[in-house]
Formats: C-alpha cells, sequence, structure tokens
C-alpha cells in the first residue's frame, strides 16, 4: 500500500512541470483568442455594432483593453 502512494505522489511529481507548461499554453491560447475577437470589432461597421449591442465607443474600449484582460 504505502508503495503505491509512494509511486503515485511520485508520478505526480514528475508530471507537475508539464500541468504548469500546458496550464500556461492554455491560458495564452486564450489571451489571443480574445485579442483577435477584440481586434475583429474594430473591423465592424456601426450597423454590425448595433446588432450586437455595441457603440464605435464600447468597441474601442474593448478593443484597448491589455492582450490578457478578461
Amino acid at each position: 500500500m504505502a508503495t503505491e502512494i509512494e509511486d503515485i505522489a511520485g508520478s505526480w511529481e514528475q508530471k507537475k512541470p508539464r500541468l504548469r507548461l500546458a496550464a500556461l499554453i492554455i491560458a495564452c491560447r486564450g489571451w489571443m483568442e480574445r485579442r483577435r475577437t477584440r481586434n475583429s470589432l474594430s473591423e465592424l461597421t456601426a450597423d454590425e455594432l448595433r446588432d450586437i449591442g455595441m457603440t464605435r465607443e464600447a468597441a474601442r474600449a474593448e478593443v484597448a483593453k491589455s492582450w490578457f484582460w478578461r
């Protein structure tokens, strides 16, 4: 029993760096996707913005947000 727990704990310690890297990659992808989405707002016409319930000023404010902002 003790050896089994030690094996699981050891395995977890070995996987931690890879899991952290994977979490960082996932976070970066989310940041990049939000940035692309925000940049797309700047290409919409006034009619398209109105269709989604945004003003030009609100779209500009959203596009101006930092790349990692939620």
